[in-house]
């Protein structure tokens, strides 16, 4: 028996700006294009962006994701194909790629290439850096390493706890990860300036417009879902700005949940789902849209009479047309 059967009538809300941003498409379509120019196999360094579909998809065409360039393994004759991903990768490693003498392409997304041109420059002007984000995200590895290269002196922080023991040093400015919450990341920001009045507030953000917009769109879709409401976020559990959007509807009291792709949606979701009227949808920046329609389609296949409308917060016109040089006619 169907669900719909029992509760027939539910109001389903879809987030927009959801899914893919600029950076993302960018990095993907260069994959694409470095199979299409070089052929099979070709190499990516990590995850391209992180979305479980799109590497297994990637990784059907001939894609082979490694850990570290050293996984590489090629007969003596030829010159394997490296592509970098859209989180960008240290100075270091573009060396051990140039020693190596491997062919590299570099996907990294022009936001976050924005940010290691900051550090690079921090770093050279002597200043010491504030650089918020998780420590471990390979983001946040690539621009540590930027600002190692140039001879600065860095301190992680993830959340304003971090700052109880901390000492910095004058000069200092702050970056971070461009994934974040906006909201914490001020939080973390205003702390850290009382702590250290000397701490040098910059002109914007690094956090990048899609993460930014995605977030504004959820805190939207939460108010019109309610607190009896459900939302429902698309995404693989080790995608930063995923993860922040659970954040952002939990913080306005409503019940969130995340689910990787339909099969997520299982018995025990789908009960939950009988229990509201209005249930609200969307999805993290490296989410492919089939995903969420896969999802839609099951919800309506459950509820037929479900009713469906857009929450549109704003229109989205970035776009990255450059590829790398490489992949250049």
């Amino acid at each position: 028996m169907k669900y719909g059967q029992l509760h027939s009538c539910k109001s389903l809300y879809l987030a927009s700006p959801r899914g893919f941003c600029a950076g993302v498409s960018r990095a993907i379509s260069t994959a694409e294009l470095a199979l299409e120019r070089f052929g099979a196999p070709i190499f990516v360094r990590k995850e391209i962006v992180h979305n479980a579909c799109v590497v297994k998809e990637l990784s059907a065409k001939g894609v082979v994701f490694i850990e570290e360039l050293d996984d590489i393994a090629w007969a003596e004759e030829t010159q394997p194909t490296v592509v970098f991903s859209a989180h960008g990768v240290s100075p270091a490693v573009f060396e051990a790629a140039k020693r190596a003498n491997l062919r590299v392409i570099n996907a990294t997304c022009p936001l976050v290439e924005r940010v290691h041109k900051r550090a690079k420059k921090c770093a050279e002007d002597g200043y010491n850096i504030l650089l918020i984000g998780h420590k471990d995200h390979d983001e946040i590895q690539g621009t540590l390493g930027v600002i190692r290269a140039f001879g600065g002196k860095v301190q992680v922080v993830e959340r304003i706890e971090d700052l109880e023991n901390l000492e910095l040093e004058e000069p200092c400015k702050w970056l971070s990860q461009t994934t974040l919450s906006r909201a914490d990341t001020l939080k973390i920001v205003r702390t850290a300036a009382e702590k250290f009045p000397f701490l040098e507030v910059n002109a914007g953000l690094d956090i990048c417009y899609a993460t930014t917009n995605r977030q504004a769109a959820t805190h939207e879709l939460a108010k019109t879902v309610g607190k009896n409401g459900v939302i429902l976020v698309i995404g693989s559990k080790n995608s930063s700005n995923m993860l922040r959007l659970v954040e952002e509807a939990r913080r306005l009291g409503v019940d969130a949940f995340r689910l990787e792709d339909a099969d997520a949606l299982d018995a025990k979701c789908m009960q939950r789902l009988v229990d509201t009227q209005n249930i609200g949808i969307t999805s993290g920046a490296s989410v492919p849209e089939r995903l969420v329609e896969e999802i839609v389609h099951k919800i309506v296949d459950e509820f037929p009479t479900t009713k469906i409308q857009t929450i549109t917060t704003t229109v989205e016109n970035t776009h990255f047309v450059a590829l790398p040089g490489s992949l250049q006619k």
